[in-house]
């Protein structure tokens, strides 16, 4: 449960007093036992809600609210057998979302931002793994995925499904040394907010926003390489090293990205006086969501750890660039280079971990016009955990430690004015209810 008070100003007197509220339900059921290993039975149901509420000062009384929900469950099961000298695990399984976005407005406006509207997805998959000796390791299966989009903002649906399929080898020369390679396709529908979310964008700097309820979903063919290292009591007894460095090159079809838009006689809010007031004045008056024919992403993902079972550090970062290969232009929904190192401690039998997290994150220059660029800025959070028992844990963190001003890419034009959250405190509970099989 997160629940946020603050109050926020548009830059033009009209401050609102703004309450966003998060709650997420989960309840699963599993089933696995030594005498049945045709059965390894997960079955997750889970609901995410989000609220949003604005209420202004002056005038009094406006109220505008935004019901955020995403209801959905994933269904799988593995089978573990031989096919003649070969240990296999068959895997299989489904899973369905539907996200639901309704919006109330007392004088009528959020829907133009915020449409009301509804996306559904759903699939079905199968992947059977191999293993031969201890060097040999072969991964193939497909996916189904189906999605509908509709939404209050236009009369059109958007529908689509695909099959993809998938295939990876991986090779152990030397045990804890494995060698990989993947291909992969994926499909990805549009979301309701980058489908029908329409509206003119309000201060520091306007600008309207265009719907495409006609976007197509994006479909990726992806290679990855890379190294996989495990090895146990490496300096001390009972410690663990784990690493993977990956290399990767995803060539999408129809990728859904932003475009700033400079219609001819059509003026800027901000010159025509028909816009809030406006603190920047950009050089497009509009932003729509399309699709790229061919693009690329491309780059390096690190993760890597050591545990010596009372304290760990950990590592994890990304170096990526996307290109629209029609035109060479960058693509402004990939985010900066990011290296994220995490020193943790264990204590009392291990049933507390406490810590802190160092994120570096990377300028932002790449980009289709200036005014979406963002600079470097380091943040550091702490963090606490204890679980009296294995069904209870209590987390308690601190985000943004010395509460650093600085604004985060978004893609979106940028502003002072809008500084990512500053000193955030939060504390959670989770419980655990089980039944023995």
């Amino acid at each position: 449960m997160y629940d946020n008070d603050f109050v926020s100003s548009t830059g033009s007197g009209a401050d609102r007093d703004t309450d966003v509220r998060n709650a997420t339900y989960r309840l699963g059921y599993s089933f696995v036992s030594p005498d049945t290993p045709l059965i390894d039975l997960n079955f997750n149901l889970y609901r995410n809600e989000t609220d949003y509420t604005q209420i202004d000062q002056n005038p009094a009384a406006a109220r505008r609210d935004v019901e955020v929900a995403t209801t959905g469950f994933d269904l799988y099961n593995a089978s573990r057998f031989d096919l003649g000298i070969v240990p296999t695990t068959l895997t299989y399984g489904v899973d369905y979302f539907r996200d639901e976005v309704e919006t109330h407005d007392d004088v009528g406006s959020t829907e133009l931002f915020t449409p009301s509207g509804t996306r559904e997805v759903y699939g079905g998959f199968v992947q059977a793994r191999f293993e031969y000796d201890t060097w040999l390791e072969v991964i193939g299966g497909g996916r189904f995925d189906h999605f509908d989009l509709t939404s209050t903002a236009t009369t059109e649906e958007n529908t689509g499904d695909r099959f993809s399929p998938k295939l990876s080898v991986g090779v152990t020369p030397i045990q804890g040394f494995q060698i990989y390679g993947t291909y992969a396709e994926g499909l990805r529908s549009p979301t309701l907010n980058e489908a029908v979310v329409s509206g003119l964008h309000p201060a520091p700097a306007a600008f309207e926003l265009l719907p495409n309820a006609g976007l197509s979903p994006e479909v990726g063919h992806t290679l990855e390489a890379g190294v996989n290292l495990s090895y146990d009591n490496v300096l001390v007894g009972g410690d663990g090293l784990r690493a993977k460095l990956a290399v990767f090159r995803n060539d999408v079809d129809d990728y859904i990205e932003y475009a700033t838009l400079d219609r001819p006689g059509v003026a800027n809010p901000c010159l025509a006086g028909r816009g809030p007031i406006c603190f920047a004045r950009l050089p497009y008056d509009a932003l729509q969501y399309q699709n790229i024919d061919k693009a690329r992403l491309e780059g390096v993902e690190l993760e890597a750890s050591y545990d010596w079972r009372w304290g760990y550090v950990g590592l994890a970062g990304a170096i990526i660039d996307g290109e629209n290969r029609r035109n060479g232009d960058p693509l402004n929904s990939v985010y900066p280079d990011k290296l994220t190192t995490t020193l943790g401690f264990r204590a009392l039998n291990e049933r507390l971990t406490f810590g802190g997290r160092w994120h570096a994150v990377a300028a932002k220059d790449d980009v289709t016009d200036p005014t979406l660029a963002s600079d470097r800025y380091d943040v550091f959070d702490l963090f606490v955990a204890y679980e009296p028992n294995e069904n209870t844990r209590f987390d308690a963190s601190i985000r943004n430690l010395f509460d650093r001003q600085y604004q985060a890419y978004s893609g979106f034009p940028a502003s002072e004015t809008d500084p990512a959250p500053g000193f955030e405190a939060m504390f959670g509970v989770s419980i655990k209810f089980g039944v023995d099989n």
